[in-house]
C-alpha cells in the first residue's frame, strides 16, 4: 500500500472523529478542499471510498459504521487512540513534505529505521503474510536470515521495533527486532493465521520500552518529584499504569505498575536530583549504584 493511500485514511480517520457523522456527500466536500488531497483529486465513489473504509480496519483497526436511518458514517468505539501516535506521525511528515515553504520551520524528530522498512512491514501485517528478513543484532557478528510473522510494530526512543514470531524459533516466545537492525527484507507468499487472542496492549502492559520480559517482574514503583518534574508527568506519562498518589507543596508521588528495566531506570535518571525513587528498595539500590558510578566519572 503506497503513502497517497494510507494518507486518504488517515484523512478520512480524523475527519470523523472531529466531525462526524457525515454522509458519504459530506466527507466528498471535505475531501475536495482538504490540504490532504493534494492532487486535487475529485469526489470519491462508492467504491473507493468502501476501499478507503477497509483499509482503515487493516492498517490501524479502526472501524468505521454507517448509522443506517440517515446513512451518516462514523468511527466505533475508541480504537483510533492506541493508535493516534503513529496516524498522527505520517499524517504531520507527509504534511511537511509536501509544503516546501515549511520545510525549514518544522523539524521532525528523525528515526533513522523509520522510512526504510516500516511500510513493507504494515503492507505484511495487514494481509498477514510472513516476512524474510536478514537480521543483524548487536552484539552478533554476522546476519541471520530468518522467516517470521509480524504481529505488531512499536516505536520507542527513536526507534522502530516489530514483534513477531520467528518460525525456527522451537519455544515459539514472541521476539522483538529492531528495524534499524534489518539489512533486508522481503515480503513472502506465505501466509499465517494472527493468533485472536493477542493483543499488543497487554503484550506491553508492564514494559515502558519496546522489549517485554514476564509480567510476573512487575513491582509497584513510587517515585517522588518537585511539582516542576510533576506538571511534565501529569502531560505526558511514562507508563499506562501511572497513578497520582500524593500531592503537597514541595513535591508529588507517583505510582507505576511496571517492570523496572534498564530504559525505565534511564528515563528516571534524566530528571537528575529532581527526581527519587522510594520504593521498592532494589530499584532504589540500582538508582544508587548507578549515580554513583556517574560521581565517580566526573572525580
Amino acid at each position: 500500500m503506497n503513502i497517497g493511500k494510507i494518507m486518504r485514511v488517515i484523512w478520512l480517520t480524523e475527519t470523523l472523529e472531529n466531525d462526524g457523522p457525515l454522509t458519504l456527500s459530506e466527507i466528498n466536500r471535505r475531501w475536495e478542499i482538504s490540504s490532504y488531497n493534494t492532487e486535487k483529486e475529485g469526489p470519491m465513489t462508492k467504491r473507493s471510498f468502501l476501499r478507503v473504509r477497509h483499509s482503515a480496519e487493516e492498517l490501524f483497526d479502526i472501524d468505521i459504521e454507517c448509522e443506517r436511518s440517515n446513512n451518516c458514517y462514523y468511527l466505533s468505539g475508541s480504537s483510533i487512540e492506541k493508535r493516534q501516535w503513529i496516524i498522527d506521525s505520517i499524517a504531520l511528515k507527509s504534511m511537511v513534505t509536501s509544503r516546501n515553504s515549511l520545510a525549514d520551520r518544522i523539524i521532525l524528530e528523525s528515526i533513522p529505521s523509520g522510512d526504510k522498512f516500516l511500510m513493507q512491514i504494515i503492507d505484511a501485517m495487514s494481509s498477514n503474510m510472513v516476512i524474510h528478513m536478514v537480521h543483524q543484532k548487536f552484539g552478533s557478528d554476522s546476519p541471520h536470515e530468518q522467516d517470521v510473522e509480524p504481529y505488531c510494530l512499536r516505536a520507542s526512543e527513536r526507534r522502530w521495533y516489530m514483534v513477531a514470531h520467528a518460525h525456527n524459533d522451537k519455544n515459539g516466545e514472541l521476539k522483538t527486532y529492531g528495524l534499524d537492525r534489518i539489512i533486508d527484507l522481503q515480503i513472502t507468499d506465505m501466509t499465517f493465521r494472527m493468533p485472536s487472542k493477542f493483543s499488543a496492549s497487554r503484550h506491553f502492559k508492564y514494559a515502558y520500552g519496546a522489549f517485554v520480559y514476564d509480567k510476573h517482574d512487575a513491582v509497584q514503583v513510587k517515585i517522588r518529584t518537585t511539582p516542576t518534574v510533576a506538571r511534565f508527568l501529569r502531560t505526558l506519562p511514562l507508563h499506562q499504569s501511572q497513578r497520582e498518589v500524593r500531592r503537597s507543596n514541595d513535591f508529588v508521588e507517583f505510582q507505576f505498575h511496571i517492570v523496572p528495566t534498564l530504559d525505565f531506570r534511564q528515563a528516571l535518571m534524566r530528571w537528575g536530583s529532581e527526581l527519587m525513587v522510594i520504593t521498592p528498595q532494589s530499584l532504589r539500590d540500582e538508582m544508587l549504584k548507578e549515580t554513583r558510578k556517574m560521581m565517580k566519572m566526573y572525580e
